[in-house]
């Protein structure tokens, strides 16, 4: 297998300055590189900077969600979908309003203009 230097365009580095250690595993606040080493996860930028790597109970329900149904685009209704938007209204205190789902804050942004 190549490396993955050699095989992925990573952002925010000069490509032949990028020399990440390779991520296997996760648990809590701690990565596990492939050589062992147990690094904390200091980034910010995903779901995991809050629920942790590896937490039992998010396992368990990704796992269980999908066994059921792993996609489905917009087009069509999912029940998960639906009640998550439920919560986050609640939550939000956001009467009447609705949730559009996106895959990044930059979409969040232009959809929101």
């Amino acid at each position: 297998m190549l490396p993955e230097s050699q095989t992925v365009l990573h952002t925010w580095c000069r490509q032949t300055e990028w020399h990440a250690p390779t991520i296997v595993g996760g648990a809590g606040a701690h990565l596990t590189a492939a050589d062992g080493r147990s690094i904390l996860d200091m980034s910010s930028l995903a779901e995991c900077s809050n629920l942790g790597h590896q937490h039992p109970r998010v396992v368990a329900a990704v796992r269980e969600q999908a066994e059921k149904l792993c996609f489905v685009t917009s087009a069509w209704g999912a029940a998960p979908r639906a009640r998550l938007a439920e919560l986050l209204l609640e939550k939000s205190g956001f009467r009447g309003g609705r949730v559009y789902f996106t895959s990044g804050g930059a979409d969040a942004n232009e959809h929101a203009v």
